[in-house]
């Protein structure tokens, strides 16, 4: 099996810097490879189709688990509970709404952040006026050197 046509597609083996896909090992033959979200709604409808055929839907579930090469039967098992959490038959916080949340979340950082930078700016430059200057103007005219007056004077 030439892994760097199938796993890879057109992209060439060097291109990927070493890196190699995890291929599931016990695939059945009839079964394509197939990723992300395709497997997962995949295992979750064939294990729907299947639990009447098992005792329990444990044994569905590692059947199935098995059948298409996912790693760990916990795995679907979560992936299962999160469809019917999905679809409103169980209670809990769906796929959307963590979604949301996490987008929420990383905004709130980014803002909370941007407030810390903005606090430490402002501390610096209230330091910078309640700082006492020593002037080097003379003190007769009392004005900085490069203030409007002196600029007209030269004019």
């Amino acid at each position: 099996m030439n892994f760097s046509r199938e796993v890879f597609g057109v992209i060439p083996v060097h291109a990927l810097n070493g890196y190699r896909a995890r291929v599931p090992q016990k695939v059945e033959p009839g079964i394509a490879h197939v990723a992300g979200d395709e497997l997962l709604k995949l295992a979750v409808r064939m294990v729907a189709e299947v639990r009447p055929d098992y005792p329990t839907e444990w044994a569905a579930i590692n059947a199935v688990a098995a059948k298409l090469g996912i790693g760990t039967a916990e795995t679907l098992r979560t992936w299962i509970r999160q469809a019917q959490i999905d679809e409103g038959v169980r209670p809990g916080t769906t796929t959307d709404e963590s979604a949301e949340l996490e987008k929420l979340r990383r905004e709130n950082a980014e803002l909370r952040r941007a407030g810390d930078i903005l606090k430490a700016t402002s501390a610096f430059f209230a330091a910078e006026l309640d700082r006492p200057h020593t002037h080097s103007w003379s003190s007769s005219t009392n004005t900085p050197p490069c203030s409007e007056s002196s600029r007209s004077a030269v004019s």
